[in-house]
């Protein structure tokens, strides 16, 4: 009697990717809110370039909406009237639910007025002769409107929520199936083992009453397979059940780490932010 058995473990890592832009980082999280601070205090004392600046590197870091209302902000403050229409309209691409859409549609309706009637400033392409103080002849620099506090600038930058965070998960569920699939190399070997002896037993019964040397030479090869094939599986299983264990111990000790403290700067000084998630 011939018998062939093949014992295989295999161990699957599966990760998902999706073809998406790169979520922003912690870093570049703390770097846009670093410029939007900076970019703030420089409109509050009317160094509108200089918070172009800033807002435009905030806004490269994590792209919020709001930065790009703030830089239409301070080109109308500096009267360049076609910039800040530009951006306005920006904003509401990006926002196209903001709750003052109005308000924006109206400033982009007197911004291209303006732009019209007023030569860009110098320090664009193509530009004249800087604006004056003043209004130029026949501009129209729009004036607040009735219970409007002035170019209000929005100070409050809300960020895009971060990636969820896997607090050890993945590994936690790799290792129950890495250990499973340990597990059952184990069993393997046990049953190829007990075949093994089967084989030894059926030589023994059928020798006792007379056997030839084929087929205790079929027998024994057969045995000698097994006990081969059992070996494997057990150092197979070994292993598997060795690394599942692993994974899931590192998986449960990610679990329990301390939420992420990090001090964020706002325009009127620092807020410290906590983190955290329950599974």
């Amino acid at each position: 009697m011939r018998g062939g058995v093949l014992v295989g473990a295999m161990v699957v890592a599966v990760t998902a990717a999706a073809a998406q832009p790169a979520a922003p980082t912690a870093d570049d999280r703390a770097a846009a809110k670093a410029a939007f601070a900076l970019g703030t205090r420089h409109f509050n004392v009317a160094e509108y370039d200089d918070a172009i600046a800033a807002f435009k590197e905030s806004y490269k870091r994590v792209p919020a909406p709001l930065l790009l209302y703030n830089i239409a902000q301070a080109y109308r403050q500096k009267r360049d009237c076609a910039e800040a229409a530009k951006f306005y309209r920006s904003y509401l691409r990006e926002a196209p639910a903001a709750k003052d859409r109005a308000r924006v549609e109206q400033r982009i309706v007197e911004m291209d007025a303006c732009a019209v009637a007023a030569p860009p400033p110098a320090d664009r392409p193509g530009a004249g002769a800087p604006p004056p103080t003043d209004p130029a002849p026949g501009a129209t620099v729009p004036a607040t409107p009735p219970g409007e506090p002035g170019p209000t600038l929005a100070t409050k930058l809300v960020l895009p929520p971060p990636p969820p965070i896997d607090r050890g998960r993945t590994l936690r569920l790799s290792g129950l199936i890495t250990a499973g699939v340990g597990v059952g190399a184990l069993a393997a070997g046990g049953l190829l083992s007990l075949r093994a002896r089967g084989l030894g037993d059926d030589i023994e019964a059928a020798c006792a009453t007379g056997c030839t040397a084929a087929a205790v030479l079929a027998a024994d090869r057969d045995g000698a397979a097994a006990e081969r094939n059992a070996t494997i599986a057990y150092a197979v299983g070994a292993a598997a059940v060795t690394a599942g264990v692993a994974l899931y111990v590192v998986g449960r000790r990610r679990a329990s780490e301390r939420p992420a403290v990090a001090l964020v700067p706002t325009a009127r000084g620092g807020l410290a932010v906590a983190a955290w998630t329950w599974r």
